[in-house]
Parts: structure tokens; C-alpha cells; sequence
């Protein structure tokens, strides 16, 4: 069964083109900033360091405030952090989620809605990793009884599409990922997914639960 939502204009799909001005977070619809990162970049600190000063200008800009007033944090295990003191003096928690891949990089912000996002590029590195084994272990065991009686290359595709889903929740829920277990996959009950729209090989998806 697909329990990949449709997109029902859920979320707000933006390149970054450095131009701040131009975005809008709404209570509605979470942003998500689509970020070119250096090309064939395989230092992740540095694809952190890029996607944080992007984060940084797109919150200041929107809460119109100095970059100094906001404050992310990441803390192992558990949801980004995120605190703004605004240009009036109130704190806002904005809800942020992020996922990147060594060229391309994903940012979700939500005003009021926890939010996970998962990003994969589904290329021959990636066709040729043991996701098998990974899905033995992490998916729920109906799933991955599906999946493996699937072709290599539909088995591959239906793989990348739940370890998303599966990513993003725990995401969603502020939880640190780990073997499938069904007392965890319980808090993912009231998420939705929603895949994103990316070029090719790229493939990802938001999951968002209301407060």
C-alpha cells in the first residue's frame, strides 16, 4: 500500500538563489530551500557549514533580525533546535529539518508543525550498496517480505522510497534512528508524506505531524 500522500501544495519548494527577500514562511506551508552544495563536496562538515549560514540568512531575513539573534543547535539523537529572538523581541522555536547528500541539500522550516525530511540520490552508488541487509533490519518485516520479492531494480526504487519515509519520521518525531522496533514505528501513526519534486537521480520526502 502507498502511504505517500499526495502533494496537495503542503510545502513550498524554493531554490536558493541568495535572494532572502524572496521567501515567505507561512503557518500554512513549511519552505523548503533546495541548496546547491560544492560541487562533488565529500566534506560533510563543510556541506554543514554552507547549509547552517543559508539557514541562518533565511531566518534572520524573514524574522527580521540580526544573525546573531538566531540560534541552531544540533544535538545528537534528537530534532534540530532552533531559537529567534525576532526584530520585535519575541522568541519563536521555528521547527527545522535537514538532509543533504555530497551535491545537493534540503532545508524544511516549519513554523508550527514538527517536520522531518529525508533526501537520497539514487544512483549506481547507491544500486550497488547491501540495502537488503539494511532493509531486513530496519524496515517493518512486512515491508521488507515485499520488497524482496521484487526485481533488483524495482526492489532498489521501493527500498529508497520506504528508508525515506522511515528517515523523515524519525525525524519528525525528534527520535534517533535505530532497527526497526514496533513501539517506535507507534509514533510515526499521525505523520503524513508528502515526495518532493527533484530531478533526477534525486528522490525525497517530508513527513509532518500537527501540533
Amino acid at each position: 500500500m502507498d502511504l505517500l500522500g499526495k502533494n496537495e501544495n503542503i510545502y513550498n519548494l524554493v531554490h536558493w538563489s541568495n535572494d532572502t527577500e524572496g521567501f515567505h514562511l507561512s503557518a500554512q506551508h513549511p519552505l523548503i530551500l533546495q541548496i546547491g552544495v560544492i560541487d562533488q563536496c565529500v566534506d560533510r562538515a563543510i556541506i554543514r557549514q554552507k547549509v547552517h549560514a543559508v539557514l541562518l540568512e533565511v531566518l534572520s531575513t524573514h524574522f527580521r533580525c540580526a544573525i546573531e539573534r538566531v540560534h541552531v543547535k544540533r544535538v545528537a539523537g534528537s530534532a534540530l533546535q532552533c531559537v529567534v529572538r525576532t526584530g520585535d523581541d519575541q522568541v519563536v522555536q521555528p521547527k527545522i529539518s535537514i538532509s543533504y547528500t555530497h551535491d545537493l541539500a534540503l532545508v524544511a522550516i516549519s513554523l508550527d508543525q514538527s517536520i522531518g525530511l529525508d533526501l537520497l540520490k539514487v544512483d549506481s552508488h547507491f544500486l550497488s550498496q547491501a540495502w537488503q541487509d539494511v532493509a531486513q533490519l530496519y524496515l517493518p518485516p512486512a515491508i521488507a517480505w515485499e520488497i524482496a520479492q521484487l526485481t533488483q531494480a524495482d526492489g532498489a526504487l521501493r527500498f529508497a522510497q520506504e528508508w525515506l519515509k522511515l528517515e523523515a519520521s524519525f525525524k519528525c518525531a525528534g527520535l534517533a534512528l535505530c532497527e526497526y522496533s514496533p513501539a517506535h514505528h507507534h509514533h510515526f501513526s499521525d505523520c503524513r508524506y508528502f515526495p518532493l519534486v527533484l530531478p533526477q537521480p534525486y528522490l525525497a520526502v517530508l513527513a509532518l505531524k500537527a501540533e
